[in-house]
């Protein structure tokens, strides 16, 4: 297994994340990236990178502010079991959602509806209101 030395020292995030990003895309398969940096926030950022990518965050370390991650590259599609129970969850509450709310805004969609056609029905409407379109565009002095 060859190691892969990325030094983004002095850059902040997301700098060093998107270097990453763009170099373990050439590290083969099961070889190990090693990346340094300065950026103390960098251990969340770099946890959740490789939670999202599948990558594998062998280990972190600081020494003299200088903190130094081995992530090793996973095979393409490689997914933790933990974050597709995740995804799994998120999608059902959203479903969860949509399901409620469309229930919402089909009784609020029958209740005016059924006001609408009683107004209807008890409302007359006076008979110069219903003459058709032909009739006043005729009736209009500009034709």
């Amino acid at each position: 297994m060859a190691t892969t030395i990325l030094d983004t020292k002095g850059l902040n995030c997301p700098l060093p994340i998107l270097r990453v990003k763009k170099a373990i895309k050439t590290v083969p398969v099961g070889d190990t990236l090693q990346v340094l940096a300065t950026d103390p926030g960098a251990v969340k950022d770099f946890e959740a990178f490789c939670r999202a990518t599948g990558q594998q965050l062998l280990e972190w370390k600081e020494e003299a502010g200088i903190f130094t991650f081995n992530i090793q590259k996973v095979a393409c599609g490689a997914r933790p079991q933990e974050l597709v129970g995740e995804l799994a969850v998120a999608a059902a509450v959203v479903a969860a959602a949509v399901r409620a709310a469309s229930r919402r805004w089909w009784r609020r969609r029958k209740k005016t509806s059924a006001k609408a056609a009683l107004k209807k029905t008890s409302m007359k409407m006076p008979k110069m209101w219903m003459t058709s379109s032909r009739t006043l565009s005729s009736a209009s002095p500009n034709t």
